[in-house]
């Protein structure tokens, strides 16, 4: 018998003549290929087989850092931003031991692909900068690997939040990032969900509301909605599943509680219907209804889909000012302004116009913050900034951050930032990248780069949006936060 191995094996590692792949890993990151064994018969049989190998960082010096249980979800997206019409789509739940090991469950949805309520099994390195690597797997799913950062602490010291990038190789996970949460367990019930929820999902908007005993009795969206959903009695893992009925269509979804507050929401469908892709989204519970116009009043900072960020102006009588950055695949668009007109309706449904003619639809979580759907059917979120007028030591301090392919970390200082980023190049993980930058805030909290690569915008003191402004890079979207 020999073997062979197509492309893709780790450069630290190599087969030997009794089909064993040893070596000592150097790099964290992994691979997938084809694994190849032919007899000696004349002519000679052979047979292939997929594997993936996924190596986690050294340093495991952080571990217990993460510790809990934790929801997430990652969504694949194409180069210009938008939902890629298909996409490979996961959200689940993990439990971290502390010392580096996690198993959960999840849910994958995509053309081509559905696998519910898959259990897994994983390791995870994290390190003393707050970056690490995930590696888990499943009978019936290739192995996943990730990059994450953590970050928003809590008192007894353990990571509340994280966000992290797949750079497992392959078409069907490519270029996908991600977020993830720790959970509220004494919230996994139907009782625990209910109330009405805004929500952005499969690039429709809405607000429904639960009745706590497993009906979506009432709800609009841009089409009359209903639904029902189900979380398992004695549920360990905050999943449940559900079905919302638009317009005639039902969609099923699954989801895994964070808090009573918040849901992550994943597409289980085949790609068809008014799904063009499959999803996944957020349901968050409303607060601070009934709304009107004064709901809307101030400052906020909105992020959507189709690689804008910016900031609106409300002026809580029906009057906004929209002040923004694009980068659509190319065409950069700088600090441009325009007015609007907008109205509340009393369950947060608000239509802003301009000259008579719709723009946007907005579903308000709370005053100030909620979903956005435009008119070319992208999506986003807004949320009021705080703690302005601003400087450039606003913002000083460490944050955690992640886009579509890259997460990481970074250290602001009075107008520098220091990052450490992992990136996703083609299924391969760049490990620990350093790159500095300078940047200038106005008093309004917009903040340009010295390199002019990016455009900032201040959230509040311990988190902000970055929308990527150069023509000639990759578009893209930065969270980051403290």
């Amino acid at each position: 018998m020999t073997w062979s191995l197509g492309a893709g094996l780790p450069s630290s590692l190599s087969l030997s003549s009794d089909g064993t792949i040893s070596g000592t890993p150097t790099v964290p990151g992994g691979g997938c290929f084809e694994a190849y064994a032919t007899d000696s018969s004349t002519p000679p049989q052979s047979s292939a087989q997929g594997l993936c190998i996924g190596i986690n960082q050294p340093d495991t010096s952080h571990d217990a850092l993460l510790t809990g249980h934790y929801a997430f979800l990652t969504d694949r997206l194409s180069h210009n931003g938008l939902k890629a019409p298909i996409a490979i789509v996961t959200a689940g739940s993990f439990v971290a031991d502390g010392a580096g090991n996690v198993t959960g469950v999840s849910d994958t949805g995509g053309s081509g692909v559905g696998v519910a309520a898959q259990p897994f099994t994983g390791t995870y390195a994290l390190g003393a900068d707050n970056r690490g690597t995930l590696s888990i797997s499943s009978s019936t799913e290739i192995l996943r690997t990730y990059a994450f950062s953590v970050g928003s602490m809590s008192a007894s010291g353990v990571a509340t939040k994280g966000r992290m990038i797949s750079f497992t190789a392959g078409p069907a996970i490519t270029n996908a990032g991600g977020e993830f949460e720790l959970q509220d367990p004494l919230a996994f019930s139907n009782s625990a969900v209910s109330g009405s929820y805004a929500f952005e999902f499969g690039r429709q908007i809405g607000v429904f509301t639960a009745d706590g005993n497993g009906s979506i009795n009432t709800g609009n969206a841009d089409q009359p909605l209903t639904g029902a959903y189900n979380i398992a009695a004695n549920s360990i893992d905050g999943r449940g599943t559900g079905t919302l009925n638009i317009a005639g269509t039902t969609v099923d979804f699954a989801f895994y509680v964070v808090s009573a507050s918040k849901l992550l929401m994943v597409s289980t469908d085949p790609v068809t219907n008014i799904f063009a892709s499959a999803y996944t989204g957020h349901a968050l519970k409303q607060s601070g209804g009934p709304f009107n116009s004064s709901s809307l009043s101030g400052t906020s900072i909105f992020r959507t889909e189709e690689l804008t960020a910016g900031l609106e102006t409300f002026d809580g009588r029906g009057t906004v000012t929209v002040l923004r950055d694009r980068d659509a695949s190319g065409a950069v668009t700088l600090g441009s302004t325009t007015n609007y007109c907008y109205s509340v309706s009393s369950n947060g449904r608000v239509t802003v116009t301009a000259a008579g003619t719709p723009v946007s639809v907005l579903y308000l979580v709370s005053a100030g913050t909620g979903f956005i759907q435009n008119a070319d059917g992208s999506t986003g979120f807004f949320e009021p900034q705080s703690a302005g007028p601003f400087t450039e030591t606003s913002i000083d301090g460490n944050v955690f951050f992640s886009n579509s392919v890259s997460s990481g970390v970074a250290t602001l200082k009075a107008g520098a930032f220091n990052l450490t980023s992992d990136l996703n190049e083609g299924g391969t993980l760049i490990f620990g990248q350093s790159s500095q930058d300078t940047y200038v805030v106005a008093a309004n909290g917009r903040a340009t780069t010295g390199s002019g690569n990016h455009v900032i915008y201040i959230i509040s003191p311990t988190k902000f949006v970055m929308v990527d402004v150069n023509p000639t890079n990759t578009p893209d979207i930065t969270v980051a936060e403290q």
